[in-house]
This record gives C-alpha cells, sequence and structure tokens, in this order.
C-alpha cells in the first residue's frame, strides 16, 4: 500500500529523526538507522582488524545489502574517516 504523503513532510519527518539522533544520512536519497550504522561500523574495523582490507564484494557480504546501497555506505564510512579507498579495496584509517 503506497501513502499519500507530500515529499516535504516526509524529509520534514525524516530531518526531524536525524536531528534527533535516530536516523542517520548516507547519501542524499538514503538513511539509516543510527543504531544499525553503528552495528555495522564496528563489524566494519572488526573485519578490518582482522583482515587488513576489505573489498566490494566482502562489504556486501558484510553489511548484507545490495551493490546499490553498499556503494554509498562504504562512501559514508571513508568521508568518516572510518576507511580509506585505495585501489579497488578499503583499508582502516
Amino acid at each position: 500500500e503506497v501513502l499519500k504523503v507530500p515529499a516535504t513532510t516526509v524529509e520534514a519527518l525524516v530531518s526531524q529523526e536525524i536531528d534527533g539522533g535516530r536516523l542517520v544520512r548516507i547519501a542524499p536519497d538514503i538513511v539509516a538507522p543510527q543504531e544499525d550504522v553503528k552495528n555495522l561500523e564496528q563489524r566494519l574495523v572488526e573485519h578490518l582488524r582482522l583482515h587488513g582490507s576489505i573489498s566490494t564484494q566482502e562489504f556486501k557480504e558484510l553489511s548484507g545489502v545490495t551493490r546499490k546501497y553498499a556503494i554509498p555506505l562504504a562512501e559514508f564510512f571513508d568521508a568518516r574517516r572510518v576507511t580509506l579507498r585505495v585501489g579497488e579495496k578499503r583499508i582502516a584509517r
């Protein structure tokens, strides 16, 4: 079922949840629960500690999302200085 809510209302609610710390904006059109992002970051850091680097495919498997979401998530962690992209892999900063 589709909700008939104006986009401005949805964006206002999303912004309120971001301001309240319950959601995190991953990309302009992607938000995720703060707790889920924190848990993924912990798993990512642990993977990097054990293996030294992570490929896109490994990150997809670790995060449990499709490439459509894995790439913006990986870029999000780059921007937060958790990871650094080196060629086709990412390493810990």
